[in-house]
């Protein structure tokens, strides 16, 4: 690392002056492994062609005695002097005596050394009078003072010559030339140079060298995070990496986190070695209190206030401690500082601090957080905040932290708290694993005998049966806790008791109404119950799973939306979780889009935070609405949105892959969504049984544009549903088309009809439109072209965006193979600038195909230098704004470019992002790449 690499200019400037006859100090300042050797080895080195370097490293020394550093530095050029009888007397005397066995004895104080200084002097000014000198001084703190005093008597004498005087010194660690080094450090000839560790992007390139892949950005920060920018720190991390063949990516960033207490542990052990005792109890006290109690120090640490801060200084100079508090930073040093104590010290310590925090009134999370580290039994006080800490997390969405708080509470709890605190423990643990919540529930349900309180038990035991996908197990279970509750109530029960029965009610509805398996059983409890006026929570929740069993009956879409917008009430008074994804999508299927919008964001926007599960099923059915209205780029903003949270929280939800798939398929990325359906854990397809219909229709779908239409039907007839079944289905229209296609058509006018009966009950123009589209393709010829116009008339009064576009081009290439080419042409225009609206590739260049075999002409698709998502759907303007914001022109360059105005560049840019469901300029270049070539193309 040569002075310009240090990022020191002054450095570098402060060596040329020397060299050129102005005598010069530089002082090269930091903590240990940050890289000061390094630094004054290869400044000595690259100075060796240009003066003569005598180097000395006062720590390789050992205890030194006087003189001892100066004895060092000449010891290289002693023969030199005591054998040319050419030079001063003075010089080869102050030779002799420094080498001689008393070496300069008695000169304890300054005056008693001038003689030795002066003869001293007279031997570097012999070396001067040859040729420039520079006087490497390595850990200079520990430098013995006579050799100090000398080094300030020659540069106030030798201040007219070509002399550098290279000192270093690590920070925090005192020695006899500390005070000597104070006095250099203030000459207005010395320049200080104070290295600090390592940026990420330097971390970086240093990587680069040392791995033969390129390392990620993930690997690159956990690097950077675990050795603190240290160079040797980051010089064994390295060599361990290496030495286990770990790739760097972010799969190898999670084992450079199990290294790093490995690599600074050693590190901060030798920062804190041979410090004061109150500066090692202070750093101790620092560790375990955390930056937000730190003013509690003195009192943890028993050193005195007017200590500490002097405590701090050096613990700040060590490279150990940051602003005027002294935070210790990161969870791998405050680890590291503590590594020196023994479980049980380490436990007293953190015993000491909870009394502390919680009697300072600190937050609850805090004393909590040094509870979970003190083994053994609880006090009533601990219990009680372990708690309320738990509580607090999970309301702040950390619900491993509350779950951490509770089993202390549960490891320290003497028996008479054992069941509140294993139900406490439920909903974190549901959040994280809800099976594993599940198993706890039952064995809690099975030592409680009150009907009330196993009422409530089964409650949550229906949430968690739905979230592990073991509705059939669960639904048994609530109904008895349910009968039980009912054989118990009085025959004037309280509103307590009416309003409990009532959300047990509403529990077995959803939970069983979300399994295939158990569906009969809502049925059969749908028509024992009266409508409630939707009130109370539990009210609104029965109407919600009441609203869905009228989906899955047929019943008119208005009653069933009825129920649902009731459950819903008035606007942020509606219930929550799964009660308002099942109102949400029961909306959905009846066509009112804004009711179900409504639901669906406020499901998300209410779920975030607290509950990540029902966030993600809530982003997916909200990208499903979105996709079936036509609103392809929403959609896929709300898959991105939820595949970058389930990969951040951990959480999955595979219905995400199923939507995705859908939305790929639109674009005629078959390849690309049969891999996001490969991703789809099929053991999800029995948990909902909206889910189970997206995965049969994705899965028929993948197989009709591979061309495999037996295959598709096979898998389009197991979604195959009763005559008096709801309407809306997804599969049937295809498979009333692939049945037409494989010229069965007895079979796809009966499907077909039954679909249009289901339709007249149902009542929306969606599934009316789609049952008389399918009806027009069973039947073929003159009759089919008739019922198409009058689908599309149908749709084209109903959001089903999509469904119209795809029905124009249906009736396009009917009209085409009856010879009608102007109707031809006019329905696949239609179909075509419908369809790329929405951003359905596929089905756009199908119209186009249409449109061209009728005699028309369709808008070109412009041409781009990019390839990569549905550029074809883009203007041309618009692919060449598209094409230089991807090569990282800016606005107004654009603007310059294209010869428009900075403000018409934005308006394009938000119509791009819009189109291909972009958030910003990152995602436009991580979604499209300039195809090979094309920078050097015509324009």
């Amino acid at each position: 690392m040569s002075a310009r690499e240090a990022g020191s200019p002054a450095l570098a400037s402060t060596i040329e002056r020397a060299l050129a006859g102005t005598a010069r100090i530089a002082l090269v300042r930091g903590v240990a492994g940050i890289g000061r050797t390094r630094l004054l080895d290869t400044t000595a080195s690259a100075l060796r062609a240009r003066s003569r370097v005598l180097p000395v490293r006062c720590g390789d020394l050992g205890e030194v005695a006087d003189f001892g550093v100066v004895r060092a530095l000449f010891r290289p050029v002693r023969a030199l002097v005591e054998n040319d009888r050419a030079r001063d007397d003075v010089a080869r005397r102050a030779v002799a005596g420094l080498y001689s066995p008393n070496g300069f004895a008695g000169s304890v104080t300054l005056d008693d050394a001038y003689p030795a200084l002066q003869g001293l002097y007279w031997l570097a000014a012999s070396l001067l009078a040859e040729r420039p000198l520079t006087l490497v001084v390595d850990d200079a703190e520990l430098c013995d003072e006579p050799s100090m005093w000398w080094l300030d008597f020659l540069l106030r004498r030798a201040d007219r010559s070509p002399l550098l005087v290279l000192l270093s010194r690590r920070t925090g660690r005192t020695g006899p030339g500390a005070e000597g080094l104070g006095g250099l450090a203030a000459d207005p000839r010395c320049a200080v140079v104070d290295l600090h560790p390592r940026t990420v992007p330097q971390v970086h390139e240093i990587l680069c060298a040392s791995f033969p892949a390129a390392p990620d950005s993930v690997f690159t920060a956990a690097c950077a995070q675990a050795s603190g920018g240290n160079p040797r720190a980051l010089r064994q991390l390295i060599e361990k990496l290496r030495a286990e063949c770990v790739p760097p990516d972010a799969a190898g960033a999670s084992r450079v986190a199990e290294l790093s207490g490995e690599v600074v542990a050693p590190m901060v052990a030798a920062r804190l070695e041979g410090q004061p005792g109150h500066v090692v109890e202070v750093a101790r006290a620092a560790a375990i209190l955390g930056a937000r109690n730190l003013d509690l120090v003195p009192e943890l640490s028993g050193v005195p206030p007017r200590l500490v801060d002097g405590a701090r200084w050096v613990l700040r100079e060590l490279g150990l401690g940051s602003g005027a508090s002294g935070d210790l930073g990161s969870e791998v040093l405050r680890s590291a500082v503590l590594g020196c104590l023994t479980p049980r010290e380490l436990a007293g310590c953190r015993a000491r601090a909870a009394r502390l925090l919680n009697e300072a009134g600190r937050p609850g999370v805090d004393v909590a957080e040094q509870l979970v580290h003190v083994p053994g039994r609880t006090e009533p006080w601990m219990t009680d905040v372990l708690r309320a800490a738990a509580g607090q997390e999970l309301g702040r969405g950390h619900p491993e932290a509350a779950l951490r708080y509770l089993r202390r509470a549960l490891d320290g709890d003497d028996g008479t708290s054992r069941t509140a605190l294993l139900l406490e423990t439920v909903e974190p643990l549901g959040r994280i694993d809800p099976a594993e919540a599940l198993r706890v529930v039952r064995a809690v349900l099975a030592e409680v005998s009150d009907p009330v309180a196993r009422a409530r038990i089964g409650i949550t035991a229906g949430r968690l049966g739905v979230r592990a996908g073991r509705a059939a197990e669960v639904v048994p279970l609530l109904a008895g806790t349910l009968d039980g509750l009912r054989a118990g109530l009085p025959a004037e029960p309280d509103e307590a008791r009416r309003e409990l029965l009532r959300a047990a009610e509403a529990a077995l509805l959803l939970t069983s109404v979300t399994s295939e398996s158990t569906v009969d059983v809502a049925m059969r409890r749908a028509r024992e119950l009266t409508r409630p006026k939707g009130d109370t929570d539990a009210e609104r929740s029965l109407l919600a799973g009441l609203a869905v069993v009228a989906l899955r009956r047929g019943e008119p879409a208005a009653e069933a939306a009825g129920l649902a917008r009731a459950a819903l009430g008035e606007a942020g008074d509606g219930p929550a979780g799964l009660a308002q994804l099942c109102a949400g999508e029961v909306l959905l299927a009846a066509d009112d889009v804004d009711g179900a919008q409504e639901a669906l964001t406020r499901l998300v926007d209410g779920s975030r935070r607290v509950d990540p599960w029902m966030y993600l099923h809530g982003l997916a059915a909200r990208a499903l609405l979105r996709y079936r209205t036509g609103e392809l780029a929403r959609a896929t903003v709300d898959v991105d949105t939820a595949e970058r949270f389930r990969h951040d929280v951990g959480q999955w939800c595979s219905a995400v892959d199923l939507v995705r798939a859908l939305l790929l398929l639109e674009r005629g990325e078959t390849g690309e969504a049969e891999a996001a359906f490969d991703r789809f854990d099929e053991r999800e397809e029995e948990r909902f049984l909206f889910v189970r219909a997206v995965f049969l229709d994705v899965r028929g779908r993948i197989r009709l544009a591979r061309g495999d239409l037996r295959g598709a039907l096979a898998c389009f007839e197991q979604g195959a549903q009763p005559a008096d079944r709801p309407a809306g289905s997804l599969t049937e229209p295809l498979r009333v088309e692939v049945l037409a296609a494989l010229g069965e058509r007895d079979r796809a006018v009966e499907l077909a009809e039954r679909e249009l009966a289901a339709a007249r009950r149902w009542r929306t123009p969606r599934a009316h439109g789609v049952a008389v589209r399918s009806a027009g393709i069973a039947a073929g010829g003159a009759r089919g072209v008739e019922l198409l116009e009058e689908a599309a008339g149908v749709l084209a009064g109903s959001p089903a965006r999509l469904e119209l576009a795809r029905t124009e081009f249906l009736l396009a290439r009917a009209l085409l193979a009856a010879g009608d080419r102007e109707g031809a042409r006019k329905y696949a225009r239609r179909a075509l600038n419908l369809g790329t609206s929405c951003g359905a590739v596929a089905l756009a260049a199908d119209a186009k195909a249409v449109l061209k075999a009728a005699g028309g002409r369709a808008r070109s698709i412009p041409s781009t230098e990019l390839s990569g998502m549905r550029t074809e759907i883009l203007t041309a303007t618009e692919c060449r704004v598209a094409e230089l914001a991807v090569r990282g022109r800016r606005n107004n360059e654009i603007a310059e470019t294209l010869f428009v105005s900075p403000r018409t560049v934005e308006f394009h840019l938000r119509n791009i992002y819009r189109k291909l469901g972009v958030a910003d300029r990152k995602d436009l270049a991580a979604r499209l790449r300039p195809v090979a070539g094309a920078e050097n193309s015509p324009h």
